[in-house]
């Protein structure tokens, strides 16, 4: 991460030292898909990039460069060259670029499902993650540490409580994982690089979390039962009649 920070640092001295954006962007770009455009994203709208690099993006000027921009995908900076207002199209002339990315988007599903079965298959005869990655020319991608948590919450991923339990349920400090997790619309593999115990501080944070998660549950519980038990009891002692419409559900 740090060398990926220093080589961006240098990238924005270069700019600003009058170098050309496209050279600079095909010779460090790791992004395959425009790195041979220069790094040229053409036009998007919002919610199309991820939040920290869409905020700057529409907060440059056209013609300005920004400051390092971080994200999960790692260090960026961006040029904005254009901007134009928003515009309503017919379905007529937009029916061939729809049909277009549809079609890309389901060519890309494949590729990276034949991709993460590859690396799949490459970690079950004994590679790890690391390694297969690496084989490939793949990039990876290293959060921060992972806490193992109720929700499931893995960073930059989302929620999924059987990845977050294959990767504790690893043997070993460094292991990887050949099962391929589907996490909306992304293929994700695990490697654990490493396992060091929580400090007493994050111990007590997660007792206390912990004890108000079985309290609210309690609570939850002990109140339905009272319902349960109340209306139990007024229907006994005739207090509270149901008939059951023949439309539909019960009436009181």
């Amino acid at each position: 991460k740090a060398a990926a920070r220093d080589q961006a640092n240098a990238v924005l001295a270069a700019l600003r030292g009058g170098a050309d954006f496209g050279e600079l962007a095909a010779e460090h770009s790791d992004d395959e898909g425009n790195a041979d455009q220069g790094g040229d994203l053409g036009f998007f709208g919002r919610g199309q990039m991820v939040a920290p690099f869409e905020e700057v993006a529409f907060s440059l000027e056209p013609g300005a460069t920004s400051e390092i921009v971080e994200t999960q995908f790692g260090f960026h900076v961006l040029r904005v060259e254009e901007k134009r207002d928003a515009q309503s199209q017919s379905f007529d002339q937009v029916a061939r670029t729809l049909a277009e990315e549809r079609l890309r988007g389901e060519l890309a599903r494949v590729r990276a499902r034949e991709l993460a079965d590859r690396l799949s298959a490459d970690i079950g005869g004994g590679a790890s993650l690391t390694d297969a990655a690496r084989s490939r020319g793949l990039t990876l991608e290293r959060p921060d540490w992972l806490s193992h948590n109720v929700a499931g919450t893995v960073d930059g991923l989302g929620t999924s409580p059987e990845l977050l339990n294959a990767v504790f349920a690893l043997e070993g400090e460094s292991a990887s994982s050949p099962e391929v997790f589907e996490l909306g619309d992304r293929l994700v593999l695990v490697e654990r690089l490493a396992l060091r115990s929580p400090d007493d501080e994050t111990v007590a944070e997660g007792v206390e979390s912990e004890r108000d998660r079985i309290l609210d549950q309690w609570r939850q519980s002990a109140q339905a039962a009272w319902i349960l038990g109340a209306r139990d009891a007024l229907l006994k002692d005739g207090t509270l009649k149901v008939r059951f419409e023949d439309a539909g559900g019960p009436a009181s």
